[in-house]
């Protein structure tokens, strides 16, 4: 019977306001460990591909492309949650905020 009653029970949580900074920090990191992984693989991509076109192309992938694309990314989307955070914070003024289910 007490099982039942756990499995039945759902707790509920609104999120009025998000912490702007810390939002933005997670997903900033998040994309530098991501575009880090992906940058490895585009920088041992490109050149095999390059290679199978029938004509040349102007643009040499260097390291240092790759390095401004990881760090660039990554100050972008520390920028755009930014904006989102705020405009979240905002929007749930008169929303009153989001549900979180939980069981």
């Amino acid at each position: 019977m007490a099982d039942e009653q756990q499995q039945t029970e759902t707790e509920i949580a609104k999120v009025r306001k998000v912490g702007v900074l810390s939002l933005a920090g997670t997903f900033a990191l998040i994309t530098f460990f991501f575009n880090i992984i992906l940058g490895g693989i585009i920088y041992l991509v490109f050149p095999v591909v390059t290679g199978l076109l029938p004509f040349s192309i102007p643009f040499v992938l260097s390291f240092n492309y790759i390095i401004l694309f990881v760090i660039g990314t990554s100050v972008l989307t520390f920028f755009y949650f930014l904006i989102f955070g705020m405009f979240y914070n905002l929007s749930s003024l008169i929303t009153k905020g989001v549900k979180l289910y939980s069981d």
